[in-house]
């Protein structure tokens, strides 16, 4: 059965540490269900170190950071966000062109509808409109 997103890259944006692994892996899980191709996203770190509540859990490579784009988080990460160049607005979900953050795990429903529907939309070319990344 064909997905909404076969045949997408889609990046799933996250902070470098502290992340809740089940945020993470929910959205990478629901969109690779959709046959979405992922790209993990992030600022100033090659890798993401996530955690099971407290404990560490497992780290993930990034494949690119941004800048100058308008996203939300959990709020502890606003100036996080901030310093690396990003926009950071108080919201359950935020689309930037085809940029979707949220801030929590109450926002995944939220955010994997917008996402699912964004992407769905979207063509299959990355485009300087979509990413600013930086080395």
């Amino acid at each position: 059965m064909a997905g909404r997103l076969d045949g997408k890259r889609i990046a799933v944006f996250t902070a470098p540490e502290g992340v809740e692994q089940v945020e993470l892996t929910t959205r990478v899980e629901r969109l690779t269900a959709e046959g979405a191709q992922l790209e993990l996203v992030s600022f100033g770190a090659e890798q993401v170190q996530m955690f099971d509540h407290l404990d560490k859990a497992d780290t993930k490579p990034v494949d690119v950071q941004l800048r100058g784009r308008t996203l939300t988080s959990w709020p502890s990460l606003q100036t996080d966000i901030r310093n690396a160049g990003g926009d950071w607005v108080d919201q359950e979900v935020v689309r930037d062109v085809r940029l979707v953050t949220s801030r929590k795990p109450d926002d995944l429903d939220a955010f994997c509808a917008v996402a699912i529907d964004v992407f769905a939309e979207a063509g299959g070319e990355r485009s300087s409109e979509d990413f600013a990344a930086s080395a």
